[in-house]
């Protein structure tokens, strides 16, 4: 009777260590996912601010353009006025 309670708290502790393992390894799967989730993010934020660059650069680009046409149309008209005087 004594070796079967000893068998019965073996046992006992090795479906311990196994559900502790179960845990563990959907433990490691979760933080394996979270930081999956976490490098996505990153990425996406990196991606977004280097395209609001790219639409700052271009949009100061097409300003640029806009202020000198209307630098260069302002100029054209104040000389044909000189030039009707």
């Amino acid at each position: 009777m004594h070796a079967l309670s000893r068998q019965d708290n073996i046992n006992g502790l090795q479906s311990g260590v196994f559900k502790g393992n179960e845990k563990m390894e959907q433990f490691k799967l979760q933080m394996n996912w979270n930081q999956e989730e976490l490098e996505q993010w990153a990425l996406a934020a990196r991606q977004k601010e280097e395209d609001n660059l790219a639409l700052l650069k271009c949009a100061a680009g097409h300003f640029s353009a806009w202020v000198v046409l209307g630098l260069v149309t302002a100029v054209s008209c104040c000389a044909q006025i000189h030039e009707s005087r």
